[in-house]
């Protein structure tokens, strides 16, 4: 009698302990599908951002270029008054 429920008992522990081990598993197969949709989020992210820096430094860029061109404009517009004047005198 003893044996019987000894052998009962087991065999509900090893139950229990085959669906523990499938929803572990099931659960570790989650957190790996997780991780690698943030895993790839964060590259198209990363890859977003790095084109946003991209476009942002050739804005600055072309701004700064755009300023060197003013400034050299102005100062050759000076230049001609200031030698209109001359000439005037």
């Amino acid at each position: 009698m003893t044996a019987t429920k000894t052998f009962w008992k087991s065999s509900q522990l090893e139950k229990q302990s085959e669906g523990e081990l499938i929803r572990t598993a099931e659960h570790a197969t989650e957190v790996a599908k997780v991780t690698l949709e943030t895993e790839a989020s964060s590259k198209e992210s990363s890859t977003s951002s790095g084109v946003e820096n991209e476009k942002a430094v050739t804005d600055i860029a072309s701004a700064k270029a755009c300023a060197i061109q003013s400034i050299e404009e102005s100062y050759k517009f000076r230049k001609a008054k200031i030698t209109q004047r001359r000439v005037a005198l």
